[in-house]
């Protein structure tokens, strides 16, 4: 009990000095992107699927997220006393149901998870409006294609006005670079850019050429690109136990 207490005051003293960020709270791509790769097609058992809910595609981009390092945020408060011994954190606790609050990101059950994990427009505020994470918009998906990065979400609008509450479909960019078409630069370049998702569940792939004319489209009509390759953009964030926000590792009680 001791050392615990020691632990949570000095985790505690490490959060409030706001200290977390940059190479802790960075994303690892590499781990993030082999999630997508090996669940695009299928599911993960640890997760519930959403789709016959409206969709699983948030649900998956989240759990890419969670894959490549980025913690879950709670409030203490919003635990109380539950067994749930499938539960990875606090076995003896669990989230409470549906938890409307933007400022933290969570998953337990389908029962018992923040509504930010798994609702789109829920999630894109989270990330841009709580994390500060730079939010770009697009209607060339063309343009789109060859500006992503690997680590972005793409989320998908049928409205031309991409915003919060008209999101309608979120993909992670899995890939996005440059490839020489042969051996050497010469024979020409072309720019792939992989996308995947749930709810179709497919990756979508694309080979862009220097001076393709060929007009791709996905079917919607404006995009948000959430920038949550940008490393910087993390620096900033931190995890503050006075307002009441805490990594979900973090010891409660």
């Amino acid at each position: 009990m001791k050392l615990k207490k020691i632990f949570a005051s000095l985790v505690a003293t490490v959060l409030a000095g706001n200290l977390v960020g940059g190479t802790v709270n960075a994303i690892d791509y590499r781990a993030a992107g082999s999630y997508a790769a090996k669940y695009n097609n299928s599911y993960n058992p640890l997760y519930a699927d959403f789709n016959i809910y409206g969709g699983d595609c948030t649900n998956f981009v989240s759990q890419i997220l969670k894959a490549g390092g980025m913690w879950e945020i709670i409030h203490p408060d919003d635990y109380f006393d539950y067994v749930d011994p499938n539960s990875e954190y606090n076995k003896y606790r669990s989230y409470k149901l549906n938890c409307p609050c933007l400022d933290c990101w969570s998953y337990d059950s389908l029962e018992y998870r923040s509504k930010t994990w798994s609702e789109t427009d829920k999630l894109s505020d989270f990330l841009t409006d709580e994390l500060g994470i730079e939010r770009e918009y697009y209607w060339d998906f063309n343009k789109l294609l060859l500006e992503v990065e690997p680590g972005d979400i793409v989320l998908c609008s049928k409205s031309i006005l991409p915003v919060t509450g008209l999101y309608n479909h979120a993909l992670y960019v899995h890939m996005s670079h440059d490839q020489n078409v042969g051996p050497s630069p010469e024979y020409g370049t072309f720019h792939y850019t992989r996308l995947v998702g749930h709810s179709d569940d497919k990756a979508y792939c694309y080979s862009i050429y220097e001076g393709d004319s060929k007009d791709y489209d996905l079917g919607y009509a404006s995009y948000a690109v959430i920038k949550t390759s940008d490393y910087e953009s993390w620096r900033d964030y931190y995890v503050d136990p006075s307002r009441g926000l805490v990594p979900k590792w973090y010891p409660l009680g």
